[in-house]
């Protein structure tokens, strides 16, 4: 005799018994019987099972906070002081760990402005997060103004470190108080928005391709003379391409918009209004991807 093990329309398993030891036939007694035994048998799998899946769950829970805590500990935890420069960072990630990464070195008198994109989401673009949180780290200290050649050691070591299909797209900008500039290398990222004083907006975008892909890019630096009341503005896809529940995307433009109305404000006050906007355009859309974002200003 062969019984199914179902609990809530699914078929769990199966009860196969063999000929009774008397070798009489199954009575109607005793089919009834094993059927009950079977219904109670199935309850009791489907209980454990649900019992291992919350532990199982329960335990990713923990592990992912736990990835969460140390990722928070590799954000910049005090800004360097910059007489006459405003600036202020900040992240999100969508589930918990992320890819995007955001960073404040001092190197005085310079000070080093960093963001960069790791592809995917989750704990694999957390890995490569601080792969090139470390990179970055051990470089910018003998290569303050020779951006150019960082970015050529940087990537090769990259791409000898990571798995095909990944990369991170990363712009990085040293600024000297001494001169009022900023020299930087944009490596496929989202061009920064420069806001000048007199009106104008420029886009950060020379640099090379993403990192990690190509052994042997080349990388080319910049060099931009700030103004008084300049304001840099850095930030992640996962601002400018935020989803409404239309499934449409807050744009460039719309960005450039708000923050033209708001450039005289503090840079915390900015990159808040800016949050409070994507909050209203989003309503009750998921977030998609990692929100980061730097703001940055000369006084």
């Amino acid at each position: 005799m062969i019984l199914p093990l179902r609990a809530g329309g699914r078929t769990l398993g199966l009860i196969a018994l063999g000929e009774k030891l008397s070798e009489e036939p199954y009575s109607k007694e005793d089919r009834k019987l094993l059927m009950t035994v079977a219904q109670q048998a199935a309850i009791a799998v489907d209980y454990s099972t649900l019992i291992s899946q919350v532990a199982e769950q329960e335990r990713m829970r923990r592990e992912i906070e736990i990835a969460r805590q140390v990722q928070a500990q590799l954000f910049p935890q005090m800004f360097p002081v910059i007489e006459g420069f405003q600036y202020t960072g900040y992240c999100r990630a969508a589930r918990g760990v992320g890819g995007d990464y955001y960073d404040f070195l001092g190197l005085d008198p310079l000070l080093g402005i960093a963001l960069g994109d790791i592809s995917g989401k989750g704990i694999s673009a957390a890995l490569l997060m601080a792969q090139l949180q470390a990179l970055l780290r051990s470089h910018a200290p003998s290569h303050e103004k020779n951006l150019d050649q960082m970015f050529l050691i940087m990537n090769r070591l990259m791409c000898s470190s990571t798995a095909p299909g990944k990369y991170a797209t990363f712009f990085y900008g040293v600024f000297d108080r001494t001169s009022n500039s900023l020299d930087y290398v944009n490596a496929g990222h989202l061009p920064p928005m420069l806001f000048r004083s007199n009106g104008e907006v420029l886009r950060l975008q020379t640099g090379g391709p993403v990192m990690g892909i190509l052994p042997e890019a080349q990388y080319e630096s910049d060099h931009v003379q700030l103004q008084s009341g300049d304001l840099l503005v850095i930030y992640s896809d996962g601002v400018s391409e935020a989803t409404n529940p239309q499934e449409e995307e807050f744009g460039e433009d719309r960005l450039t918009e708000l923050i033209s109305t708001c450039k005289e404000r503090t840079p915390e006050e900015i990159t808040k209004i800016v949050l409070d906007a994507l909050e209203r355009f989003v309503s009750v859309a998921p977030q998609h991807d990692d929100i980061t974002l730097v703001v940055a200003r000369l006084l």
